[in-house]
């Protein structure tokens, strides 16, 4: 096989799975992508080619833009890579323990991962994103009833986004989330503390959100 015929198998398979939600393929990105009423989600579909052998995965997005319109004041990220900022990012292991990917080489193990995949999509993912689609439905899934997982996103990025989801769904704990931040992030490079404090002294400024 190559990877153009295990690519196409794969997009093939979500495109089924995948009917009659929204979601729209986008080979640039190698991703499947949807607008929400808050903001953006996407499943990317990361391919590795270990000639014979091939690994595939997915991670699934959530934008949730109100939050990132925060994020960006302090990330450094502006013009296009600002509005391609995710929230969350979520991995494959997060929806099967047994498996953070699939290693497939010849045309029989690449059909049945797929339908291995397909199933998973329909009956996990596609039910998580209208689960996790704002501000509040993350902070439960981020503090309130916290999942192992849920987000591997760096430190820094994650550290941020938490806090502004907890305040913008107005966690009634966002004071000792602060704390709680703060201190996993003790050795951080002193542009990257500066981008942090600097947020921190923002955020207080920032109105909850009603609960949709």
């Amino acid at each position: 096989m190559q990877k153009p015929e295990v690519q196409e198998l794969i997009y093939g398979g979500l495109s089924e799975a995948l009917t009659g939600t929204g979601f729209r393929l986008n080979r640039s990105q190698e991703a499947f992508a949807r607008r929400t009423t808050t903001g953006r989600q996407s499943l990317a579909v990361p391919l590795w080619d270990y000639q014979p052998d091939f690994q595939f995965s997915l991670v699934a997005g959530i934008r949730v833009d109100a939050v990132e319109d925060v994020f960006n004041k302090f990330s450094g990220a502006t013009g296009k890579n600002a509005t391609l900022t995710l929230t969350t990012m979520t991995p494959l292991s997060f929806f099967d323990d047994s498996r953070p990917q699939y290693e497939v080489r010849t045309p029989e193990e690449a059909d049945r991962a797929v339908e291995q995949l397909k199933e998973t999509t329909r009956s996990k993912i596609v039910p998580f994103f209208e689960e996790h689609a704002d501000t509040h439905s993350l902070d439960d899934v981020l503090h309130t009833r916290p999942q192992p997982g849920f987000d591997i996103t760096e430190p820094f990025s994650h550290a941020m986004h938490a806090l502004i989801v907890a305040r913008l769904a107005g966690n009634p704990d966002y004071p000792s989330l602060v704390a709680r931040y703060a201190a996993e992030l003790t050795n951080l490079h002193p542009m990257l503390r500066d981008r942090f404090e600097g947020l921190l002294e923002h955020l207080p400024e920032l109105e909850p959100l009603p609960r949709r």
